[in-house]
């Protein structure tokens, strides 16, 4: 049976029930700097409105890097100035509304704080969300630990690119003397940390009645908190092909209320390589009970290309947002070409969950591919250099070749690993920290290529592991491997994309992006690089998703990789 939902929308913790229209919290960014005149003859009266509306607004204050010293934004400057740059904001003050910089009427300029005035929060106020929304934060002080738990439920369809965002701000930060060079000493819903970055995550398109559970986990040694009792968190939808918010919400120390009082959710699959050479795996589940009732068994059914399925019976004991590692038996199948491997929760305490939607989970398993004596490994440390690891085991379980835990964070590690026998061989890369190597972490990523400089498996975002297995074809010396390694991450890509090449002596080197038509839609002029690894960086912001190809010329080489945009 469906619970009551208390939506933590306003300080006073008001209980809504699920209906057709949904009161929205708006959210107001603003991009400010702590060495700017007009911030802080502007500040006082917009910080003063704002904290009028505390049942209607959620507040977030972006600290950029100009005009001048800012120690706001010297504490994390990738992330408050990459979501400046996200609205094409040029100056500051500048405000945004839902995603929106206003403009016109009581606007001297778009976004001018000055302009805000308590009609025009209410003209956002008075227009419905289609989703209910209720964060609970866990502050642990003694740890330097946030854990965030945001509970989405969709009372109208949902959809556009949607990416759930999660900030840290600091309420009130108070200076003896002014930090910057325009006065102010205090300031208010300081940004500390987005939680995994910037960018948010990425979440699915919600139907009427769809809802999920988020997480995120930011640890805090090391940053710097003026006062840690100030600590809050932000959070909300926002849509990436029109940066409309949907609905926003505050952190609450209070748990939200389950909706259902019997659900089990299927989070992931680990131990499940992308690619297989063996008609076998052994997969293990992560679980978690969203549900108001303790779990005491599930039935867990699970099959390999719509082959019969295998059913494992779990006992235990799982609390509301208790987790759970499930290690579930070997399974044979016959290997093809694409495998799908499905998985699910078929009874929860001997009778049906009540919310089927996050019981089934499947995942696409490739045959692995085949190359001629050699890979090459392209890697890039995240800030944890000391939590990765990788290694290459053989058909036997031998190690054959391995590597880290790193020393240098944000460094570049390309090699070329040439093999003695044709075997089958399964590469696995390691986060000790269990988050990946990148988002949150920084900008790593790993890409596994062949003997054509393809990557067969490639990525960052994973939580402790992630695998896939290749086979060699052939001894050393059949194939020379050429120099340059051209590999392009993330790909699929978003809002921006990387070609890595490794170049052997001094070269010029070009690229450009075209579709498959022909038109070119990003061209990097031509400059000369020294040898070695250089990374070629290119913004999608302005290019439509597609099918494109990207051409890197070197030196009188020309060589062409396929790319997709995802927007």
């Amino acid at each position: 049976m469906m619970k009551k939902f208390y939506v933590l929308m306003l300080l006073a913790g008001l209980g809504l029930m699920a209906s057709a229209q949904t009161q929205r919290r708006v959210l107001v960014e603003e991009a400010t700097n702590a060495s700017c005149g007009p911030c802080a003859s502007q500040n006082p009266a917009f910080d003063a409105l704002l904290q009028a509306n505390p049942d209607k607004v959620a507040v977030i204050k972006y600290h950029w890097y100009f005009p001048g010293t800012d120690p706001m934004n010297a504490q994390n400057p990738d992330e408050n100035n990459g979501r400046v740059a996200y609205y094409g904001i040029n100056g500051v003050p500048t405000a945004i509304i839902d995603g929106v910089i206003p403009n016109g009427g009581t606007f001297g300029y778009p976004g001018a704080p000055s302009g805000f005035t308590q009609s025009l929060i209410n003209q956002y106020y008075n227009t419905p969300s289609p989703l209910e929304m209720a964060v609970y934060e866990d502050i642990d002080t003694e740890n330097n630990v946030i854990d965030v738990y945001i509970l989405l439920h969709a009372v109208q369809d949902a959809s556009g690119s949607l990416r759930s965002h999660v900030t840290v701000v600091e309420k009130h930060i108070h200076f003896t003397s002014a930090p910057g060079g325009n006065g102010e000493k205090d300031f208010y819903d300081v940004m500390k940390k987005m939680l995994p970055d910037e960018n948010g995550t990425p979440i699915d398109n919600m139907e009427a009645g769809d809802y999920m559970i988020l997480h995120q986990q930011w640890d805090y040694n090391g940053w710097t908190i003026y006062d840690e009792a100030e600590l809050n968190v932000i959070s909300w939808v926002q849509s990436a092909n029109t940066k409309t918010v949907l609905q926003s919400a505050i952190g609450s120390s209070e748990m939200f209320e389950p909706l259902y009082n019997l659900d089990v959710e299927v989070a992931a699959i680990k131990n499940v390589p992308s690619r297989t050479c063996t008609p076998h795996v052994e997969p293990v589940l992560q679980l978690r009970n969203n549900g108001d009732t303790e779990v005491t068994s599930m039935e867990i059914s699970y099959y390999m290309n719509g082959e019969e399925a295998a059913v494992y019976n779990w006992s235990g004991s799982l609390g509301f947002l208790d987790t759970e590692e499930v290690e579930l038996p070997g399974l044979d199948f016959d290997l093809m070409d694409e495998n799908d491997f499905h998985v699910e929760i078929t009874a929860v305490n001997g009778i049906a969950d009540e919310y089927v939607k996050n019981n089934i989970k499947t995942q696409q398993v490739m045959h692995s591919v085949k190359s001629e004596d050699w890979v090459r490994l392209l890697l890039r440390t995240d800030n944890n250099p000391e939590e990765i690891t990788w290694e290459i085991v053989n058909s036997e379980g031998e190690v054959v070749f391995s590597g880290g835990p790193y020393e240098e964070a944000n460094h570049m590690v390309n090699e070329v690993l040439e093999f003695d026998n044709q075997d089958c061989y399964l590469f696995t890369i390691y986060d000790a920290g269990g988050d990946g190597i990148c988002c949150e972490n920084g900008t790593g990523f790993f890409a596994l290529s062949d003997n054509t400089n393809t990557a067969f498996v490639e990525g960052g975002n994973f939580d402790d592991q992630v695998s896939a297995a290749f086979k060699i074809l052939k001894g050393v010396g059949v194939n020379e491997f050429n120099d340059y390694g051209v590999n392009i991450y993330p790909n699929p890509a978003t809002d921006y994309v990387e070609i890595v090449a490794t170049i052997a002596e001094s070269s010029t080197v070009s690229f450009e992006i075209s579709d498959l038509a022909g038109r070119v839609v990003y061209r990097e002029n031509e400059k000369t690089v020294n040898s070695g690894t250089h990374t070629f960086n290119a913004s999608l912001e302005n290019i439509q998703g597609g099918v494109y190809l990207v051409h890197l010329t070197i030196g009188e080489e020309v060589i062409t990789k396929k790319m997709v945009i995802k927007k």
